[in-house]
């Protein structure tokens, strides 16, 4: 089944992850995936606001059945390699994987992920936001302006919303099919070889306990290694970013 035969286009909605919700409840096929226009309600992990400017990024959700079940710790690196693979087919060369759901181009933002599972009957909804218009174009808040970073501003030549929807969304399928058949072993290799915390000092707010320490890649688990004072530890959620001097 080709997943670009399930996409579901709409217009303005409060979420892509809201609409696909209610298509995961009528039971619609692996692989559908809601792409829209604009979102009015769109977030990211905690709740954080996600700008998107209408009809300059890629908005979408696309609905997964993965057969270890609703909690497997590894699909947000699975959804990021996915899109790392549709972006260098765009051109994009010189990304990194943040862990756990960002996609930087040097420090700044270039998309975001964010998985809601926990479904009874093993549904995961892998949502993405991708930044396509270039920065100069996009009406960007003062705020983030520094942070923010488009596919156009990296090509030479502009490519449109559409173009990497759908090459985002034909990689993200090869690479979600065959970590289902094959396992996480090209996962992890293909995240290691861009990982924005590697061998880099950090800061992780785990709960309400602040962690300091060197990044030492991710677990097949999909964890985070972090050796602190000598002692390595094994993080499987949290908020972290690189130590600034």
């Amino acid at each position: 089944m080709n997943w670009r035969d399930h996409e579901v286009h709409l217009d303005v909605v409060t979420s892509t992850m809201d609409s696909a919700k209610i298509l995961a409840r009528a039971n619609a096929p692996e692989g559908t995936t809601v792409i829209a226009h604009a979102q009015t309600d769109g977030h990211g992990r905690r709740g954080r606001y996600w700008f998107a400017q209408p009809g300059g990024s890629v908005l979408a959700t696309t609905i997964l059945r993965p057969k270890d079940g609703a909690n497997d710790p590894l699909l947000s690196l699975v959804v990021a390699v996915g899109i790392g693979a549709g972006l260098q087919a765009c051109g994009v060369v010189d990304f990194v994987y943040k862990w756990p759901n960002d996609i930087l181009w040097r420090d700044r933002k270039l998309a975001g992920i964010l998985l809601y599972g926990g479904d009874p009957q093993g549904v995961v909804l892998a949502g993405f936001g991708v930044n396509v218009m270039s920065a100069k174009e996009a009406c960007v808040p003062t705020e983030i302006a520094a942070a923010y970073i488009g596919v156009n501003d990296l090509l030479t030549a502009p490519i449109s919303v559409s173009d990497v929807a759908f090459s985002i969304l034909d990689a993200l399928q090869s690479t979600y099919n065959d970590y289902q058949n094959k396992g996480p072993e090209k996962i992890l290799v293909a995240y290691t070889a861009r990982d924005a915390l590697l061998g880099h000092r950090v800061n992780l707010d785990v709960g309400e306990r602040c962690i300091e320490g060197v990044a030492m890649g991710v677990e097949p688990s999909g964890a985070l290694r972090v050796n602190t004072a000598g002692v390595e530890m094994v993080v499987m959620a949290g908020e972290v970013n690189k130590v600034r001097y």
